[in-house]
């Protein structure tokens, strides 16, 4: 008997990913790029900011930086890899607006922030503000739950956005 009841600790626990944006919550499948849309890139969630900022979601690593600084790429000590995309074609702006703090490579805390955006100047450009915040390893998992309602208002690493399931 004393087995499987170790077997069961051992699974491992839900990975639960705060918020690396404050804003409103959106459907992915409602993203004006079908590559989110469709979830090609992963499972997660949108976000319209109303701040300006991306903040590790977690103590990660950071895997994937841009020289547009629009997106970054981050990986939890567990192994979910989570990709933040500040607005939608916003590549094309070719940094303008954008800063990054951080390096590929670096290890950081949660909380910690990660890149600055102007909102106003990507707005002015007429882009949306659109953010997917999405899992990009959703297929190494059993699912990818969505853990926040539609329309409601987040604060950076105060909500939990998603639950990655083992």
């Amino acid at each position: 008997k004393g087995n499987s009841a170790k077997k069961i600790v051992e699974k491992e626990e839900p990975s639960k990913i705060l918020s690396p944006l404050t804003g409103v919550v959106k459907k992915l499948i409602d993203c004006p790029d079908d590559t989110f849309a469709s979830e090609i890139v992963g499972k997660g969630i949108g976000v319209v900011p109303t701040g300006n900022q991306v903040v590790a979601p977690f103590k990660g690593k950071i895997t994937m930086t841009t020289p547009t600084n629009h997106a970054i790429g981050i990986v939890s000590e567990s192994g979910v890899e989570v990709l933040v995309h500040i607005g939608i074609d916003t590549v094309s702006l070719n940094g303008e607006g954008f800063e990054r703090l951080v390096n590929e490579g670096d290890v950081v805390e949660a909380g910690i922030p990660l890149l600055t955006f102007d909102k106003k100047l990507i707005e002015n450009k007429g882009f949306s503000l659109f953010s997917p915040v999405v899992i990009t390893n959703t297929p190494n998992f059993l699912d990818v739950v969505v853990a926040v309602k539609e329309e409601t208002q987040i604060e950076e690493l105060q909500e939990e956005i998603l639950i990655v399931v083992s």
